[in-house]
């Protein structure tokens, strides 16, 4: 278990130690990488303050000075990355600010092909705009953000038995820590699985036993716990099925009884190859709220990627928060101090297309989050296009479109963002590029902190040593 203290300084301090043991497997690796270097842009704004009134223009000067380092041994693997960016307004010098970026990880294998450990460590600033909104590129200063520290150990390891028999062993512990009014949040899991230890057997069973906590400050911690039988089986030419037989139990902090709920849980699906290409998968099954669904297509050659798929399943809303950042936005972090469980109906297709000078990448998704205790649904529809064509050997032009909207459960609109972006690249060197670009965005929210318009130019370049 990890033990991190309110104190972020000596959080800060204990993440140092971790990268100073990082640094010291360096003289173990039989690889070392370093890569050094400094991006700086100069950005004009028609909108410094992203308000839906008394719009200012500004420009600032942006100074990122970064260094990250990867090396490799036999039994030692670590990772470092850092980089603090340096705000400079010409006119509202108030807003002048240094954010910094600090990640670290450490891999160890304590026996060789036995047991394993992970420490992952990091510094950052999270945007925190007035209820909760999001700047159009996620742009960090002092007065909307909040220092986030996270620290995680994650230990597992495997023990063959017989053959392709064995016992695998898996954990996470970690906190994430805020240091303005965001409440903190602590998480363990781990998972203990007794069957086949291989893929190379035809048939492949675990019994598995997990857990989940999980404690927003504050509240009442979140558990779950689940026992199940997995199972796959190759039926026919092309084809697998996957089936789950188990039992589940969980308490909620956001249930007015906070008391244990139980029910039995299952699975199942099918696999199938229609080719080389063409890749089929459905399935069903029943979660503790209820049923759950998937189905989903693709299909990929040389030139295009195609994939579609549904899926109606149960997601623990903090824990999706802790390890994937929520689909890269802010916007479902409305009542971020609630572990809830929700259902999560969506809808996604993708489509790129690989061409000579051109490339196309689309992103359709509709998403319908029914929350079981707050008795709340969220709607959310997203495109997002980009195009890109290659000038020359030496540049190439960017141009991207993204929008999204936010519904609640009456499908009424509460929130829409659009942004709008060309950039210009250019390589100098394999050392050294710069880059022109311009950006507009439009919010239109039925909140005021929701409203505001915004268009950018930047000029930068970054240079690598």
């Amino acid at each position: 278990m990890v033990y991190l203290i309110k104190n972020p300084f000596v959080f800060v301090n204990k993440s140092v130690v971790v990268l100073l043991l990082l640094f010291s497997t360096t003289i173990y690796a039989k690889k070392l990488e370093l890569n050094a270097g400094v991006t700086s842009e100069y950005v004009f704004t028609d909108n410094v303050d992203i308000g839906a009134a008394q719009r200012e223009s500004d420009s600032y000067l942006l100074v990122s000075p970064f260094v990250n380092l990867k090396s490799q041994g036999r039994r030692v693997n670590a990772y470092m990355d850092y980089r603090a960016s340096g705000y400079m307004y010409a006119k509202n010098s108030g807003m002048n600010d240094m954010q910094h970026l600090l990640r670290g990880d450490l891999g160890v294998e304590l026996i060789r092909d036995r047991f394993f450990t992970d420490f992952y460590v990091s510094h950052e600033s999270e945007v925190i705009d007035a209820e909760d909104a999001i700047s159009f590129d996620g742009l960090i200063y002092g007065a909307n953000s909040a220092n986030k520290y996270t620290g995680q150990i994650k230990p597992r390891f495997v023990l063959p038995i017989s053959g392709d028999l064995g016992v695998s062993y898996s954990s996470s512990h970690g906190k994430i820590y805020y240091d303005r009014g965001i409440d903190d949040v602590e998480e363990h899991d781990a998972i203990v699985s007794f069957g086949t230890a291989s893929r190379s057997a035809l048939f492949n069973w675990n019994i598995n036993s997990s857990f989940e906590y999980i404690q927003t400050e504050g509240f009442n911690a979140s558990e779950y716990r689940q026992v199940d039988l997995v199972s796959s089986y190759p039926i026919f030419n092309r084809a697998i099925f996957y089936i789950m037989l188990g039992k589940k139990w969980e308490r909620l902090s956001s249930s007015t009884n906070y008391s244990w709920f139980e029910g039995n849980v299952w699975d199942a699906k099918i696999a199938y190859s229609l080719s080389t290409r063409t890749k089929l998968e459905f399935g069903g099954g029943e979660d503790l709220y209820g049923d759950t669904y998937l189905a989903s297509f693709s299909y990929e050659n040389n030139k295009t990627a195609l994939s579609l798929s549904y899926s109606e399943q149960q997601v623990n809303r903090v824990t999706q928060d802790i390890t994937d950042q929520l689909v890269d936005e802010r916007l479902y972090k409305f009542y971020r101090g609630e572990s809830d469980v929700y259902v999560q109906k969506k809808t996604r297709l993708t489509w790129n297309v690989e061409g000579v000078k051109n490339s196309i990448d689309l992103t359709l998704k509709y998403e319908d989050r029914i929350y079981r205790n707050l008795g709340q649904n969220e709607i959310f529809i997203g495109a997002d296009i980009q195009w890109d064509y290659t000038l020359s050997s030496k540049s190439n032009i960017r141009a991207n479109l993204r929008w999204w909207r936010l519904g609640d459960d009456l499908n009424d609109r509460l929130d829409d963002m659009s942004t709008y972006s060309l950039k210009y690249t250019r390589n100098m060197s394999k050392k050294a590029i710069w880059y022109t670009a311009v950006q507009a965005g439009i919010r239109d929210g039925t909140e005021a902190a929701f409203e505001y318009k915004q268009a950018k130019f930047t000029v930068g370049a970054e240079l690598k040593y």
